[in-house]
């Protein structure tokens, strides 16, 4: 982000995106105009990438004047927005055509984020290299070995791991890596939480690893999500909610809004807000239909409210990402099989159909 003062040397004059770059250093150019018509304000803005010379996102948003005078303005969270999740598809997008070598740190890491988030499994898998390629050029930074945990732990919970064990071990590698070289990251400390959550079924040494990631970042929205999640999983309903809602509070724009709500629904299962939970889990999946985690909370919360067939709806679509799924499956892998909201949620999935064995 480069101050208003620096841009303003730009006002008024026809300069192309490759002459601003040059002079400001900067990747990415948001420009336009506005016109006024009464109360009312029409802005029409792009965004170019400078290495390109491209416009990767253009469109004309309207709102009133006033709406400009508010701490929280609107039309300006509806624009950056829109350009936070440009910016990361333009990186996705750069890093499936260039090769890893030739690429920027920066492009590599949002690229990755990104990928490992709203690809499908072979595009999903493709994005450990892009990892590997930021451990190597940065040995002693937390975030790139944190962010490979993060992908250990999407793809067993996607279903595409192949020997849980082995890879539950190599995640707490790479976290206890990134931890040798930041022992107060937030990130590493939230994401091995998250290890010993999904992939060792840990909960009061993942719940302890998530409470020390907000300790030591209390901002930390990620940290706060899992946390929350983990509350969920333990039945504390109402302290789960509070923390993934606190989660979403501090990363409003966050380009992962759809994971940020779908582990949101799953506090609000936890807490019996069925109706809630239901609420967020489609808002979720107007953002990322490919998610087979949401579909499964959408299911368990039709089904608490007594709608079997519209659940027998949403588990058809869940089987579609992930047909392999079973009940005695599910139960293998979910952290909570052994307290009571995990017995509940798995008698929800064969309620709705689910095969028992398969």
């Amino acid at each position: 982000m480069i101050s208003r003062l620096s841009t303003d040397t730009f006002r008024g004059r026809v300069s192309d995106v490759a002459e601003v770059s040059a002079h400001l250093g900067a990747t990415y150019i948001l420009s336009g105009s506005y016109v006024l018509a009464a109360d009312r304000i029409l802005v029409t803005a792009e965004l170019s990438a400078a290495r390109t010379n491209q416009v990767v996102w253009t469109d004309r948003l309207s709102g009133g004047i006033g709406d400009l005078l508010q701490p929280e303005s609107e039309l300006a969270h509806r624009i950056a927005a829109a350009v936070h999740l440009s910016v990361f598809d333009a990186e996705v997008e750069h890093i499936m055509t260039q090769p890893l070598p030739t690429l920027e740190s920066y492009s590599l890491l949002l690229g990755s984020i990104r990928l490992m988030h709203r690809s499908n499994k072979d595009e999903f898998l493709q994005t450990r290299k892009a990892l590997d390629e930021l451990i190597d050029r940065h040995g002693r930074i937390a975030a790139p070995r944190a962010w490979l945990a993060n992908w250990y732990i999407l793809r067993m919970t996607r279903g595409w791991s192949e020997d849980r064990k082995r890879e539950a071990a190599e995640a707490l590698s790479a976290t206890r890596a990134a931890l040798d070289r930041d022992p107060s990251d937030a990130l590493a400390l939230a994401t091995e939480g998250f290890v010993y959550c999904h992939m060792l079924r840990d909960l009061d040494t993942a719940r302890k690893r998530c409470e020390q990631a907000v300790d030591a970042n209390p901002s930390h929205a990620l940290g706060w999500l899992y946390r929350g999640t983990v509350n969920a999983f333990k039945g504390e309903g109402e302290v789960a909610v509070a923390a993934t809602r606190r989660a979403m509070e501090l990363s409003p724009l966050d380009p992962q809004r759809y994971y940020f709500e779908s582990l949101g629904a799953t506090a609000l299962l936890s807490a019996h807000r069925y109706g809630e939970a239901e609420k967020l889990a489609r808002s979720s999946l107007v953002l990322n239909r490919m998610h087979p985690s949401t579909w499964r909370v959408l299911t368990i919360a039709l089904v608490s409210q007594g709608r079997i067939e519209e659940a027998r709806e949403a588990l058809g679509k869940m089987r579609e990402l992930e047909p392999q799924l079973t009940v005695d499956r599910y139960i293998g892998r979910l952290p909570n099989a052994q307290l009571e909201t995990g017995r509940h949620w798995a008698r929800c999935l064969e309620i709705a159909g689910l095969p028992t064995t398969g």
